[in-house]
């Protein structure tokens, strides 16, 4: 009964950050496009980059911020979801 719950609990938690992954990639992406720039924080640092103005930062930001958490979520997604069925 642990282990099942356990499971249960894992790949419930993977469904949801997957969706909260894609969700957000999704968001981000949809503003950058809409407004062509994307700012960022590291640390202290606060760094705008804009499409007109440095396209290959722009595209590269782009696909670090928007474009792979879809991925990563998606990953995730499949994989809580995989295994909800094998229980």
């Amino acid at each position: 009964m642990g282990s099942y719950l356990f499971r249960l609990g894992l790949f419930g938690m993977l469904l949801l950050f997957g969706l909260v992954g894609v969700f957000l990639g999704v968001v981000t992406g949809y503003a950058a496009l809409g407004s062509g720039e994307m700012t960022y924080i590291v640390g202290k640092t606060s760094t705008t980059v804009t499409r007109a103005g440095d396209p290959s930062a722009f595209w590269r930001t782009f696909a670090l911020w928007s474009a792979l958490p879809v991925a990563a979520g998606m990953t995730a997604f499949w994989f809580g979801r995989r295994g909800l069925r094998t229980l």
